[in-house]
C-alpha cells in the first residue's frame, strides 16, 4: 500500500470498478508551492487519468485536486457511480447546467439535482 495514498474512492462504470486516489500534499521547493495528485486507476490497476493540482499551501491543493477531481469525473466519456448514485459523489465547483458557481457533488440526473 501506497503510504502517501491518504484516500481512495471505489467507482463503478457498467461492469467496470475504478478507484479514485488522493496523495498527500507535498511542497515543491522548486515551484514554492504545494502539489496533490489525484488519480483514476481501472481494474487492471492502470491509470486511467493522473493530474497534479496546485496550491499556495496544503490545503488548498487538496480542496482544489477535490474540485476538479468532481469536475472532470462527473462528465462525459464517464458514466461514473458511487454508492449506487449517478456520478462519483465528488463536490464540483461549478455546475454550468443550473446554477454556475453553486458546489454540488451531484451530476445532471434530470431531476434537477
Amino acid at each position: 500500500m501506497n503510504e502517501d495514498v491518504i484516500a481512495r474512492r471505489v467507482l463503478t462504470d457498467g461492469g467496470r470498478t475504478y478507484e479514485v486516489r488522493i496523495n498527500r500534499p507535498r511542497y515543491d521547493e522548486q515551484a514554492g508551492d504545494y502539489v496533490c495528485t489525484w488519480s483514476l486507476t481501472d481494474d487492471s490497476g492502470a491509470a486511467v487519468v493522473s493530474s497534479d493540482i496546485w496550491g499556495v499551501d496544503a490545503l488548498q491543493a487538496l480542496i482544489n485536486a477535490i474540485a476538479i477531481m468532481g469536475d472532470r469525473l462527473a462528465v462525459e466519456p464517464y458514466t461514473l457511480s458511487w454508492n449506487g448514485l449517478p456520478g462519483p459523489g465528488l463536490p464540483r465547483h461549478v455546475d454550468p447546467k443550473t446554477q454556475p458557481g453553486i458546489i454540488s457533488i451531484f451530476t445532471d440526473s434530470g431531476n434537477g439535482s
